[in-house]
């Protein structure tokens, strides 16, 4: 059988070889050689999108990786563009890459890299994780299936994905060969033996590393024996669940001695391994892997606990812990307690001038509670709802909205240095949040007068879209416990460009800490923006006091920013439309590409209300884009992109569930329409739970499939992830009808 395996490795790479594509990067006696490139396409025929695989990878500190370059044409066809592309690293400190697409692993961390092809780009996270090291015992060599005339072992180092991390690498054959640097991220090791250049055996064994650690290979697993169930594996970890409600699928493998999937049948066991709140699984505990896979698709937790891990057992086989996860409540909404700012964040890649580098982009709400256009002119328009035909009407008030948990912090920092700045190449922007400020504690104990704050600021635009949104931007004075001592500058209003000077000699001997703070400023387009820039305090010695005030590094060292949880679950006040009494909630997490509307329709009348519940969305495609059903939703969801090269949109998508009649809805529409058709009873409160999808992605018509993944997951999982549920009531989740 192991001969069978090893004759079939060999053919499968020979077919490898003969098969490649042009343009693609060949081994060669460790060296790389590039194939040239393929005839460019034919008349009319355009660049629309790239990726860059693999994605999300990670090497050790030191190794290297390959990345590529596919692009994909109007024509439909994909070509390997590698080494046409230009390849940068957003991190070089992490991981740098050379012009033809070989990343070099620098430090722990994750950079982004990006290859580009005239005006399109491609990316993909390049991870530099810890190392460890293997250690092969060859102490019988000639006695067991590797042949004594060996005189080379070749190790390559594989994830559990099957992306090669580590080598090829080449050592004379010896009593023990000692391989350092491996990721601790591979979990398959493949060790080719050669006679004189001619491959004479393949192995590939299972292993399991730790940062700075010793994995032994032994002699044993190199036995020429037919494969056996030697281990487990989650292939599809636990998610968090709710209490008492079907859990998401659940699948571990059964692997034999050479990490490949066991085929014979395996009775498979689930039980809790760490269960803090003493809960009780339910379900079908036990099942027989099917080809290496034992998959549990109907099991529940009936208490909530933090930090649960399922353990996986089988018979003569090593126990294995998943991932650890949660079963909680979804959180219930109350009122916060907080002000709102005019706009959510959600999980898009930040490209507006407003935004710092670690924030993301914004949803923008109108006085309908509809979404204007995400500062990229991805909506013209979208979620509008009417009622028999009558609209839900643009009339919201700042002081009529409801402003409920949970409450959830912006990514990243609430300030950030982008261009264009008010002095140099770099100022420090202010991310649109309900709060957020920037300081640095300033040692004056050795300064003597006179001593001077200077500084330049801009604020533009800034809008108030719902009436009376407070806002306040202020330089003030603390101490080191963050007592006021003294308001430097303050204003109620947006204030254009000011270079501002403030005295310190009060303060002289002292260590204070200066703040800039910035409440609700809301941006009314992508041009307004919040900047500081030019921060100097010179003492009578002429010394500067301030640490990187011109923000010409590019980053905010010497700067501690501070942005506060804000509340992203908005109600509107209810509305009477065509007889029916509907109130609009808007929610969206940092961490998630998605709005959630919940809009509720009450019937407060004697009689019962038939009529058609609607909902239209104008896209800023225009026409141009590619909107397709999402496969696998049952009908459920659309997506769509756009295919305008110059100035194409985010992608975008809807899940509308059940029941939805699509009236409007072509593969190049400009609208994506649909109707509920139903009957409310007196005293009756029925809702709508409708997902709106958005990616700073630009497929240029490719298939988004982040946006098509995660309407999946919402249309299969949106009862079972505690997520979804975030911020609806037990009662509001019952009036759902359509999810």
């Amino acid at each position: 059988m192991q001969r069978a395996i090893k004759m079939l490795l060999l053919l499968l790479v020979a077919a490898w070889v003969t098969g490649c594509s042009s343009d693609e990067f060949v081994d060669v006696a460790g060296g790389r050689v590039v194939v040239p490139p393929p005839a460019p396409p034919g008349p009319g025929v355009t660049l629309n999108a790239i990726a860059v695989t693999p994605d999300g990878v990670g090497v050790a500190p030191r190794q290297t990786q390959q990345f590529v370059a596919t692009g994909t044409f109007s024509d439909g066809s994909t070509q390997n563009l590698t080494s046409q592309a230009t390849w940068t690293s957003s991190d070089a400190a992490i991981g740098t890459v050379d012009p033809l697409g070989l990343a070099t692993a620098v430090a722990t961390g994750t950079t982004t890299l990006t290859a580009t092809v005239g005006t399109i780009s491609g990316s993909a996270n390049f991870q530099v994780v810890g190392s460890s090291t293997i250690t092969v015992n060859h102490i019988l060599v000639a006695a067991r299936a590797i042949p004594a005339n060996v005189t080379t072992v070749r190790a390559t180092g594989l994830t559990e994905q099957g992306v090669v991390v580590f080598g090829p690498e080449d050592q004379p054959i010896a009593v023990q060969n000692v391989f350092t640097g491996v990721p601790i991220n591979v979990t398959s090791f493949r060790l080719e033996y050669f006679a004189n250049g001619t491959l004479v055996g393949t192995f590939i064994v299972a292993v399991t590393l730790t940062e700075g650690g010793n994995f032994v290979i032994n002699d044993p697993d190199f036995t020429d024996a037919a494969p056996a169930a030697t281990s487990l594996r989650f292939l599809k970890n636990p998610v968090n669940g709710i209490p008492g409600q079907p859990l998401v699928q659940v699948d571990v493998q059964v692997l034999d001695q050479f990490g490949n999937l066991f085929t014979t049948p395996v009775n498979v066991t689930l039980a809790l391994g760490t269960n803090p709140a003493g809960a009780t699984l339910a379900g079908t505990l036990t099942q027989a892997s099917v080809n290496g896979m034992a998959s549990f698709n109907d099991l529940s937790i009936n208490l909530a606990g933090a930090g649960l891990q399922f353990l996986a057992s089988a018979p003569t086989l090593a126990n294995r812990l998943s991932q650890a996860f949660d079963v909680r409540l979804p959180d219930d909404p109350v009122d916060s307690g907080q002000s709102f700012l005019t706009y959510l964040y959600g999980s898009i890649p930040g490209v507006a001038v407003i935004l710092p580098p670690a924030a993301t982009c914004l949803w923008d709400l109108t006085l309908a509670m509809t979404l204007n256009d995400g500062f990229e002119d991805t909506w013209d328009g979208a979620m509008n709802v009417s009622v028999g035909g009558v609209i839900f009407p643009f009339d919201q008030n700042y002081l009529g909205l409801s402003f409920l948990t949970p409450l959830l912090t912006p990514p990243g920092p609430g300030v950030g240095t982008q261009r264009p700045a008010v002095v140099g190449i770099f100022s420090a922007f202010f991310a649109p949040v309900v709060f957020n400020g920037i300081s640095q504690t300033i040692d004056l104990t050795g300064s003597a007068a006179p001593i001077n704050l200077t500084w330049t600021d801009e604020v533009i635009g800034g809008s108030t879209i719902f009436g009376a949104e407070p806002f306040n931007y202020q330089v003030v004075i603390r101490d080191t416990s963050g007592n006021l001592l003294a308001t430097a500058f303050t204003s109620g209003v947006p204030f254009g460009l000011t270079n501002q000077t403030f005295n310190l000699d009060a303060f002289a001997g002292q260590t204070i800490v200066i703040a800039w703070e910035v409440t609700n400023y809301t941006p009314d387009d992508d041009q307004d923006h919040a900047q500081l820039d030019a921060v100097s305090i010179l003492d009578g010695s002429g010394t500067e006091r301030v640490t990187n005030g011109s923000f010409e590094t590019g980053n905010l060292n010497g700067w501690t920013t501070t942005v506060n949880p804000q509340s992203q679950n908005i109600m509107s006040a209810a509305r009477n439309v065509n007889g029916l009494d509907v109130t609009r909630t808007v929610y969206s997490r940092p961490d998630r590409p998605w709005m959630r509307y919940y809009d509720e329709f009450i019937n407060n009348t004697g009689a019962p209300i038939m009529t058609t519940i609607q909902y239209r969305s104008n896209l800023g495609s225009d026409g141009n884009g590619v909107s397709v059903l999402v496969p696998n939703t049952g009908n459920q969801a659309v997506v769509s992109s756009d295919t305008d090269v110059e100035d194409g949109d985010s992608d975008l998508g809807f899940v509308f569930g059940t029941g939805a009649t699509l009236v409007a809805f072509t593969p190049n529409t400009g609208d994506i329409d649909w109707d509920y058709t139903v009957t409310v009873n007196p005293g009756e409160t029925i809702a709508f739970c409708i997902f709106v999808l958005q990616d700073g992605n630009r497929g240029l018509g490719a298939f988004p499939t982040r946006l098509g993944n995660e309407a999946v997951d919402i249309v299969t999982n949106f009862r079972r992830n505690p997520i979804f549920l975030d911020g609806l009531s037990a009662a509001q989740q019952a009036r759902i009808q359509n999810l």
